[in-house]
């Protein structure tokens, strides 16, 4: 199978711009960091598109973990939050 240079850099800044999402920035991130390494695998060498694809890479996978830590602990205090109302409301008709 062969892997072109502009593949690469085109996950790559696939993952960068859906890094935001979280999911899918990580898992473009990461089908673009496996195809950076297969070209240099490959080719034994690097060029300006993979080298740029796999950073872009590497940032989708950084930035998309981040959004989903932060978005997995906002869920978690939404839960408590929600909770908390629920059993304040009903000690209230006491």
């Amino acid at each position: 199978m062969d892997i072109r240079p502009t593949a690469v850099m085109v996950l790559g800044i696939c993952a960068a711009a859906f890094s935001e999402c979280g999911l899918p920035g990580i898992i473009l991130g990461i089908i673009g960091n496996n195809k950076a390494k297969a070209y240099v695998a490959a080719h034994g060498e690097t060029c300006g598109k993979v080298k740029t694809g796999s950073i872009l890479s590497k940032v989708g996978i950084i930035v998309g973990s981040i959004t989903l830590a932060c978005s997995i602990i906002a869920l978690i205090v939404w839960l408590v939050v929600i909770i908390g109302i629920g059993a304040g409301a009903s000690l209230m008709n006491y």
